[in-house]
């Protein structure tokens, strides 16, 4: 009766840690970096300051280009946005965004590794 009561307990135990693992999680600050550099290039509008600009996307640039009238901003890893903001008079000219790829999405297996810490 004992080894019934611990063999239930460890199953249970089991998967309760099994559904915590592939349970979905909120949006990481990654995740939403990458979704607000995604829609820039349709949420910038010509005309806008730099602060403005900065506000909206919530991140600094990640490089500037002759001397302050281009910034880029972009994601890093195997998946990502690069957004390229032209500037005239400290306003926005022109707006370019492009999402790039390197490597194949992750597969199941690999997302419940990383989300075990294996």
């Amino acid at each position: 009766m004992r080894r019934r009561r611990v063999i239930i307990g460890l199953v249970g135990l089991a998967l309760a840690g099994a559904t915590a693992a592939v349970w979905p999680r909120g949006p990481s600050e990654d995740e939403m970096r990458n979704r607000r550099l995604a829609l820039a290039d349709r949420t910038v509008q010509v005309g806008m300051t730099m602060d403005e600009v900065e506000r909206l996307l919530e991140c600094p640039p990640d490089v500037w280009a002759d001397g302050g009238t281009v910034e880029r901003r972009s994601t890093r890893g195997h998946f990502g946005h690069t957004v390229t903001i032209r500037y005239e008079n400290g306003r926005v000219a022109a707006v370019e965004g492009r999402t790039w790829r390197s490597k194949p999405d992750p597969s199941l297996w690999e997302n419940l590794r990383s989300r075990l810490g294996l």
